[in-house]
């Protein structure tokens, strides 16, 4: 089950020179076997025992929940979803406090009894 749908990539035929304060993008004649592809991409990855689990920004402080079973759940009001092992990154936690992080039981799959 996929919790988002996937982007297209685009694939497009340019260079892209960047130096400090510029950013210049030049489109030259190549030959048509010639292809590139770019890709940006911005968030965070966190390494644990278990593998590695993306996110979006982090922040300073974060805490990896672990939900064996509850892919797709939405953890502390949608700031972040977990993936198909359920596990995700509960980003811009207060440094040196206690922190509240739970998940929406509407989100969670249902429990066959």
């Amino acid at each position: 089950m996929a919790c988002h749908k996937a982007g297209a990539i685009k694939v497009r035929r340019r260079i892209v020179t960047s130096m400090p304060d510029t950013r210049a993008v030049k489109a030259p004649s190549v030959p048509a076997t010639a292809q590139s592809l770019n890709i940006n991409a911005s968030g965070g990855l966190l390494v644990h025992s278990e593998g590695i689990t993306l996110s979006r920004s982090m922040g300073d402080s974060v805490a990896l929940v672990s939900a064996p079973g509850a892919s797709c759940a939405s953890v502390n009001n949608g700031t972040a979803v977990t993936d198909w092992r359920g596990y995700a990154v509960a980003p811009y936690l207060a440094d040196y406090n206690k922190n509240s992080i739970g998940l929406d039981p509407s989100t969670l799959p249902p429990i066959s009894i």
